[in-house]
Protein backbone atom coordinates (compact mmCIF):
# COMPACT_ATOMS: atom_id res chain seq x y z
CA UNK A 1 0.00 0.00 0.00
CA UNK A 2 1.33 3.21 -0.73
CA UNK A 3 0.76 6.29 1.26
CA UNK A 4 0.76 10.01 0.65
CA UNK A 5 3.28 12.09 2.71
CA UNK A 6 0.37 13.70 4.55
CA UNK A 7 -1.79 11.54 6.69
CA UNK A 8 -5.29 12.00 6.95
CA UNK A 9 -5.34 13.41 10.20
CA UNK A 10 -3.15 14.29 13.19
CA UNK A 11 -4.41 12.35 16.04
CA UNK A 12 -1.65 12.89 18.32
CA UNK A 13 -1.30 16.03 20.08
CA UNK A 14 2.25 17.85 21.19
CA UNK A 15 1.97 16.99 24.57
CA UNK A 16 1.62 13.51 23.47
CA UNK A 17 4.52 13.34 21.69
CA UNK A 18 7.03 15.51 23.86
CA UNK A 19 9.48 14.85 26.93
CA UNK A 20 7.46 14.09 30.22
CA UNK A 21 10.10 15.84 31.84
CA UNK A 22 11.13 19.28 30.11
CA UNK A 23 8.42 19.16 27.38
CA UNK A 24 10.25 20.14 24.56
CA UNK A 25 9.54 17.85 21.32
CA UNK A 26 12.15 16.69 18.58
CA UNK A 27 10.43 14.00 17.32
CA UNK A 28 10.53 12.97 13.82
CA UNK A 29 7.62 14.60 11.43
CA UNK A 30 8.15 11.69 9.18
CA UNK A 31 7.77 8.90 11.91
CA UNK A 32 4.94 11.12 12.98
CA UNK A 33 3.14 11.28 9.85
CA UNK A 34 3.45 7.15 9.50
CA UNK A 35 2.06 6.40 12.94
CA UNK A 36 -1.21 8.70 12.11
CA UNK A 37 -1.52 6.92 9.05
CA UNK A 38 -1.49 3.45 11.31
CA UNK A 39 -4.13 4.94 13.90
CA UNK A 40 -6.10 5.59 11.01
CA UNK A 41 -6.45 2.44 9.36
CA UNK A 42 -6.59 0.61 12.62
CA UNK A 43 -9.15 2.99 13.84
CA UNK A 44 -8.69 2.40 17.89
CA UNK A 45 -7.09 5.04 20.01
CA UNK A 46 -3.36 4.79 20.41
CA UNK A 47 -2.58 5.61 23.79
CA UNK A 48 1.02 7.26 24.04
CA UNK A 49 3.11 6.53 27.13
CA UNK A 50 5.97 7.65 25.89
CA UNK A 51 7.68 9.63 22.90
CA UNK A 52 10.48 11.69 22.30
CA UNK A 53 12.68 11.84 25.77
CA UNK A 54 15.54 14.34 26.17
CA UNK A 55 18.73 12.05 27.56
CA UNK A 56 18.14 13.62 31.10
CA UNK A 57 14.38 11.86 31.45
CA UNK A 58 16.14 8.74 29.48
CA UNK A 59 18.54 8.40 31.81
CA UNK A 60 16.63 8.87 35.36
CA UNK A 61 14.20 5.96 33.73
CA UNK A 62 17.27 3.85 33.12
CA UNK A 63 16.84 3.40 29.09
CA UNK A 64 20.03 2.30 26.91
CA UNK A 65 21.89 6.01 25.70
CA UNK A 66 21.21 4.92 22.26
CA UNK A 67 17.25 4.95 22.64
CA UNK A 68 15.31 6.09 19.69
CA UNK A 69 13.04 8.13 21.84
CA UNK A 70 16.27 10.18 22.16
CA UNK A 71 16.79 10.11 18.28
CA UNK A 72 13.03 11.02 18.19
CA UNK A 73 12.22 7.76 16.70
CA UNK A 74 10.79 6.17 18.94
CA UNK A 75 7.21 5.66 20.93
CA UNK A 76 5.57 3.45 23.17
CA UNK A 77 1.66 2.87 22.83
CA UNK A 78 -0.82 1.08 25.09
CA UNK A 79 -3.82 -0.92 24.00
CA UNK A 80 -6.87 -0.72 25.97
CA UNK A 81 -7.20 -4.56 25.34
CA UNK A 82 -6.04 -7.45 22.76
CA UNK A 83 -8.52 -6.45 20.08
CA UNK A 84 -7.00 -3.36 19.54
CA UNK A 85 -3.75 -4.52 20.37
CA UNK A 86 -4.35 -6.75 17.27
CA UNK A 87 -5.41 -3.70 15.44
CA UNK A 88 -2.66 -1.77 16.40
CA UNK A 89 -0.18 -4.57 15.17
CA UNK A 90 -1.99 -4.86 11.72
CA UNK A 91 -1.91 -1.49 11.29
CA UNK A 92 1.92 -0.45 12.16
CA UNK A 93 3.27 -3.80 9.63
CA UNK A 94 0.60 -2.53 7.17
CA UNK A 95 1.77 1.23 7.07
CA UNK A 96 5.90 -0.76 6.77
CA UNK A 97 7.13 -0.25 10.35
CA UNK A 98 9.36 -2.97 10.87
CA UNK A 99 10.60 -2.50 13.98
CA UNK A 100 7.97 -3.65 16.94
CA UNK A 101 8.65 -4.94 20.13
CA UNK A 102 5.85 -6.25 22.49
CA UNK A 103 6.27 -5.68 26.13
CA UNK A 104 3.75 -8.40 27.63
CA UNK A 105 4.64 -7.79 31.05
CA UNK A 106 3.78 -3.92 31.22
CA UNK A 107 1.37 -4.31 28.32
CA UNK A 108 2.96 -1.69 25.72
CA UNK A 109 4.30 -1.74 22.36
CA UNK A 110 7.58 0.10 21.25
CA UNK A 111 8.32 1.05 17.80
CA UNK A 112 10.85 3.08 16.33
CA UNK A 113 12.68 3.40 13.05
CA UNK A 114 16.15 3.57 14.08
CA UNK A 115 18.65 2.65 11.56
CA UNK A 116 21.39 2.38 13.27
CA UNK A 117 19.53 -1.12 14.85
CA UNK A 118 18.72 -4.43 13.34
CA UNK A 119 16.16 -3.82 10.86
CA UNK A 120 12.94 -6.17 10.47
CA UNK A 121 12.30 -7.18 13.92
CA UNK A 122 9.30 -8.19 16.14
CA UNK A 123 9.39 -9.13 19.43
CA UNK A 124 7.19 -10.40 22.32
CA UNK A 125 9.47 -9.72 25.25
CA UNK A 126 8.18 -11.30 28.26
CA UNK A 127 10.71 -11.33 30.69
CA UNK A 128 13.92 -8.81 29.68
CA UNK A 129 14.09 -4.79 30.72
CA UNK A 130 13.50 -2.47 28.52
CA UNK A 131 16.32 -1.46 26.02
CA UNK A 132 15.59 0.37 23.51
Amino acid sequence: MIFSSKAPKNYFSHDELSCRHCKESKIDMDFVSKLNWARHIAAVPFVVTSAYRCPEHNKSLGAADTSSHVKGIGIDLFPRDNHHRFRMLSALLTVGFKRIRIYSEKGHIHIDEDADKGMEILVIDRSKPIEE
